[in-house]
C-alpha cells in the first residue's frame, strides 16, 4: 500500500474515524490502534520488515523503560548506547532482505519514471 493508492485512500478514513471518534476516551486504546494500523500498513509495503519492525519497537519500548528507571546518567547513556548499537545491528542484518532478486511487489513507475526492478 502507497500513500497516494486507492488502497490508502479508503485505509486512512477508516484509521481517522477510529482513532478520533471510536478510541477518544482512551490515550491506550488510540496508541494501541496507532501501533496495529502501523503494522497493518508496513505489512502491506513488504511483509518481510514486519519481524524488524516489531523487533525495533519491543527493543525501544523495553529499553526507553530501562532509561526512565536508570538513576545514573552513565547508565541512561550505556541503555541509550544498546538500544541505537541493537538497532543498526538488526538494520544491517536485513540487508539479505532488502537485496533479495525478486521484489515481493510488483515494480509500480511513478509518473512515467522507468523501472529499476523487474515488475
Amino acid at each position: 500500500m502507497f500513500f497516494n493508492s486507492i488502497d490508502f485512500a479508503i485505509f486512512f478514513p477508516i484509521v481517522f474515524v477510529l482513532y478520533w471518534f471510536v478510541t477518544a476516551r482512551s490515550l491506550k486504546a488510540q496508541n494501541v490502534l496507532l501501533l496495529l494500523v502501523s503494522y497493518f500498513f508496513y505489512g502491506c509495503w513488504d511483509w518481510r520488515f514486519l519481524f524488524l519492525l516489531a523487533f525495533s519497537t519491543f527493543l525501544d519500548y523495553y529499553t526507553g523503560l530501562r532509561i526512565h528507571r536508570a538513576e545514573r546518567p552513565t547508565a541512561r547513556k550505556t541503555w541509550l548506547v544498546i538500544s541505537v548499537a541493537l538497532n543498526l545491528g538488526s538494520w544491517a542484518s536485513s540487508s539479505t532482505i532488502t537485496s533479495s532478486p525478486t521484489p515481493s511487489r510488483p515494480c509500480c513507475c511513478v509518473r512515467g519514471s522507468p523501472c529499476t526492478r523487474p515488475c
